[in-house]
């Protein structure tokens, strides 16, 4: 089992007694960040500058669009109503990812830090559960939620409005090229004994034609390599 589907395991143990929650691994090239996100938390939201997991205490846009540079895939979770259970489930999967030797985990939640009531600017008291949300950090949320299939942040159940909420595990999935290298050399030495044997047993030349095949068969397993990696 590779190292994703025990986290992903792992995810739908801790979530199994909820209904309304979802979670896929995601490329982070389809998770988008946008300068107007500061907007929003500057003027109309009353954590601004009250907590050390939102602005201006947080990275920018800009930094973030950086940050992501470093990383591969992701764990995006979506719940109804309950930024609690997406922050407390992807802290508890960036700490299993790091026993995985996923060294660069790192979760992003949804809303404000909650860990006390009143944020200790100069210094926080729990640095190893408080963690900022995707918002914070200069995420867009909605876009990225759509890049990935999520249609819906606000949605009406029963006459009642309800909220969608999002949170985000950073993962560094390192490619193994070693393997790579010794699957690629495994198909150019089969294809080598192919050539060969047509020429020694049936004293004709398909150069031409066994290039091209190859060509064709080398094309086909890039093609699944790039799509395990980025998928």
């Amino acid at each position: 089992m590779d190292r994703i589907s025990i986290l992903m395991n792992r995810l739908k143990e801790i979530t199994r007694d909820f209904d309304d929650i979802e979670a896929n691994v995601i490329n982070i090239a389809t998770v988008e960040t946008g300068m107007w996100t500061l907007l929003k938390c500057k003027y109309g939201c009353t954590n601004y500058n009250q907590s050390l997991g939102c602005p201006p205490f947080t990275p920018t846009a800009n930094e973030m669009k950086e940050v992501l540079k470093s990383y591969s895939v992701g764990i995006l979770m979506q719940t109804k109503d309950d930024m609690k259970v997406i922050n407390d489930t992807l802290l508890d999967l960036e700490y299993l990812a790091l026993e995985l030797e996923f060294f660069k985990a790192f979760a992003l939640g949804a809303g404000r830090c909650r860990n006390c009531e009143t944020c200790n600017l100069k210094h926080c008291v729990h640095p190893k559960t408080h963690r900022p949300s995707m918002e914070a950090c200069g995420i867009d949320v909605q876009t990225t939620a759509k890049n990935n299939g999520y249609d819906h942040m606000i949605g009406f159940e029963n006459g009642k409005k309800i909220y969608y909420c999002y949170g985000l595990l950073l993962i560094d999935w390192i490619i193994d090229f070693k393997k790579i290298f010794l699957f690629f050399k495994k198909i150019l030495i089969n294809f080598i004994f192919f050539r060969w044997f047509f020429y020694f047993f049936f004293k004709k030349r398909f150069d031409k034609f066994l290039i091209n095949e190859f060509e064709k068969l080398l094309e086909i397993y890039i093609n699944i390599i790039m799509i395990i990696i980025y998928n």
